[in-house]
C-alpha cells in the first residue's frame, strides 16, 4: 500500500480517469493531472487483465512499488496507473524504465 502522503482519495481518482491526460507506457496507461498539493497517486489493475485474484494483487503490489519511486522524484500532480493486458509478463525493471521514459513527457 502506498504511504497516506501519496495515496490519492476516491473521489480525485475517478476525476483524474475521466479528466486527465493519458500516456501509453506498453504495458500500463499514465492518466495525469499536472499540479495541485503534491504528488499522489494509485493503481488500477482490472479483472480484465487477469481474472484471478492472486495474480492482480501481486501485479497491484508491484506496481504501487514503482509509482512510489516515482511520486517521491516527480512534480507535483496526480497520478493513476492503469494496467493492461500482458503486464503479468513484463520485469518489475521494465516496469521501471517504462515509467522513467513516460515520465520524461510527463
Amino acid at each position: 500500500m502506498l504511504p497516506r502522503k501519496f495515496r490519492l482519495k476516491r473521489e480525485s481518482f475517478e476525476g483524474v480517469i475521466k479528466k486527465g491526460k493519458r500516456l501509453d507506457a506498453g504495458a500500463f496507461t499514465i492518466i495525469y493531472i499536472p499540479g495541485g498539493n503534491g504528488a499522489l497517486g494509485g493503481v488500477v489493475v482490472p479483472k480484465k487483465v487477469c481474472s484471478k485474484a492472486s495474480v492482480r494483487n501481486m501485479l497491484k503490489r508491484r506496481l504501487r512499488a514503482v509509482l512510489l519511486e516515482f511520486l517521491r522524484t516527480s512534480p507535483k500532480g496526480q497520478y493513476v496507473l492503469f494496467a493492461k493486458k500482458g503486464v503479468e509478463n513484463v520485469s518489475f525493471t521494465a516496469l521501471q524504465v517504462a515509467l522513467k521514459e513516460v515520465a520524461s513527457k510527463v
